[in-house]
C-alpha cells in the first residue's frame, strides 16, 4: 500500500517555490479501535487486551515517576528538564523549568520507515485544521466534551456555510456520526458551540467540514485527538 502525500507552499520561506509535504487520508485509531486490532491479531479477548494495555501504561508511568527510564521493543520512555539554568549554582524552579516526559522510537522501528512506499497526489486546496477543543465545563483541552455545555475549537481554515447540512461540525465514533446543530459563532480560526445533549459512545472524533470558496468541494479536517464524554464528577 502506498502512502499518499501532497505538497504545500512553505509559509515562512523566503523562496516562493519551497514546499513542505503532508500525508493525506490519514486515519487516527482510537484506543477502542487499537484494542480491537490487537485482539484480532493476537487471538485474545478485547477485555484482556484492554487490561494488559492499562497495566502497561500504569507501570511505565510509575517507573517514570521514580526517575527511571523504560525501554521496550518499540520505544524508550524517559524524563528530561526543559529550561535554562543561570549558572552551576542555580536550582530547579517550577516557574522557569519544567519536567517533560519523552518518547523515542527504537532503531528497528525507524528502520522500517525506509520500506514504506509513497505516492505524490495533487493538493486539493486547504483542508480545515482543527487543532484543539476546550471543554468549558471540565476545563480540559483535547480530552473531554460535556453534553449541553459550551466548547471552543481552535484551528485554521475552518470556515463553513451555516445553511448547508453537509458543512459544519460533526462528532463521530466508529459507527455513528451526529452534527452539532447549535453553533454560537464561527470563523476560520475559532468555533464556539453547544455540545449536543446526546453523544455517541466511546472515543469521539471531532470533524469540521467546510469550503474555502463557494465553488470548492466540501473538505473535512479531523481534530488530531479523540475525546470522550466528560465524566459527571468533572462537570
Amino acid at each position: 500500500m502506498k502512502l499518499k502525500y501532497c505538497l504545500h507552499p512553505l509559509p515562512i520561506s523566503d523562496k516562493e517555490e519551497e514546499c513542505y509535504a503532508k500525508f493525506q487520508e490519514v486515519k487516527t485509531l482510537s484506543e477502542e479501535e487499537l484494542i480491537n486490532e490487537i485482539s484480532m491479531y493476537a487471538g485474545v479477548s478485547e477485555p484482556q487486551v484492554a487490561m494488559i494495555l492499562a497495566a502497561r501504561n500504569i507501570v511505565i508511568k510509575q517507573q517514570l515517576e521514580k526517575g527511571n527510564n523504560v525501554r521496550d521493543s518499540i520505544a524508550r520512555y524517559y524524563l528530561s528538564i526543559q529550561g535554562k539554568f543561570k549558572n552551576k549554582e542555580d536550582r530547579f524552579d517550577k516557574k522557569r523549568h519544567k519536567v517533560l516526559a519523552n518518547i523515542s522510537f527504537v532503531k528497528s522501528i525507524r528502520f522500517n520507515f525506509d520500506l514504506l512506499k509513497l505516492t505524490k497526489i495533487r493538493a486539493q486546496g486547504k483542508l480545515p485544521q482543527p487543532i484543539k477543543i476546550y471543554d468549558t465545563a471540565s476545563q480540559k483541552t483535547n480530552q473531554y466534551i460535556t453534553p449541553s455545555k459550551i466548547s471552543t475549537i481552535k484551528g485554521f481554515d475552518m470556515q463553513f456555510e451555516d445553511n448547508d447540512p453537509e458543512q459544519g461540525v460533526f462528532i463521530k465514533n466508529h459507527t455513528e456520526t451526529i452534527k452539532v446543530e447549535n453553533i454560537i459563532q464561527h470563523s476560520a480560526k475559532d468555533i464556539i458551540l453547544f455540545i449536543p445533549d446526546q453523544l455517541p459512545k466511546g472515543s469521539l472524533s471531532i470533524i469540521v467540514a467546510g469550503k474555502n470558496h463557494k465553488k470548492d468541494k466540501i473538505k473535512r479536517g479531523t481534530l488530531p485527538y479523540t475525546v470522550k464524554e466528560a465524566p459527571k464528577h468533572s462537570r
